[in-house]
């Protein structure tokens, strides 16, 4: 919300994974954008949507600044566990070699192609990724979260 109590944006994941594309549509890479916030504009990435080249470009396009990525790595054993890469495997990035599954931790996938590791080719940029810890219904959930100055 902005100041004035107003939406300041709307904000769809773009890259579902098998469980999600169940119950929820994918947004549109054309149709996101950064919010204009008070202090820059702020591109928010759903969870592996900070995994994508794209959306750092556009996000770039549009003048992001910051950046934000709530997530969550399910089940909580898995942020300590070999990375599974992505399913199917067609929705990889094109960028992330596919031998390094299994063959690093989750924990070192987010590290290197997600947020943190996309930001070091970015300068003047900073941001957070929030992960979910703990229960939530039937599912169980485990990441640290970081901070990118």
């Amino acid at each position: 919300f902005n100041p004035n109590g107003e939406i300041a944006g709307v904000v769809t994941k773009i890259h579902l994974t098998p469980e999600e594309a169940g119950f929820v549509n994918a947004g549109s890479l054309e149709k996101w954008r950064p919010i204009q916030t008070g202090w820059g504009k702020l591109a928010v990435m759903i969870c592996a949507d900070c995994w994508y080249p794209e959306l750092y470009s556009q996000s770039l396009q549009y003048g992001a600044t910051h950046y934000a990525v709530p997530a969550m790595v399910s089940p909580n054993t898995a942020w300590s566990s070999p990375w599974r890469g992505y399913k199917p495997k067609a929705s990889t990035p094109a960028d992330i070699p596919p031998e390094l599954v299994g063959q690093i931790s989750e924990a070192e996938a987010w590290e290197r192609f997600g947020l943190v590791g996309r930001l070091k080719n970015i300068r003047h940029a900073g941001g957070v990724i929030s992960q979910f810890q703990g229960a939530f219904l039937d599912l169980t959930a485990t990441g640290e979260s970081q901070v990118i100055l």
